[in-house]
């Protein structure tokens, strides 16, 4: 606890998502004063034409923070 899980489109480098990682994890600590151990984040490449099926459709409204701009 907790654990970021990003879905984003194929074409970043291992380090750039390393540094999104590491950027993510550290305002996590900060944000929510929890001890570094326990962060986790994930990341997975979903592709351009399977992002609405894949990743927009399942997020429930109640679970959106932060819509895209369409």
């Amino acid at each position: 606890m907790p654990h970021i899980r990003v879905k984003m489109f194929p074409g970043r480098t291992e380090e750039i998502k390393q540094s999104l990682a590491d950027a993510l994890k550290k305002t996590m600590i900060e944000e929510l004063q929890c001890p570094e151990g326990v962060v986790s984040v994930s990341i997975v490449d979903v592709e351009k034409d399977k992002w609405d099926a894949e990743v927009m459709d399942k997020i429930q409204a109640e679970e959106m923070f932060i819509k895209p701009n369409k």
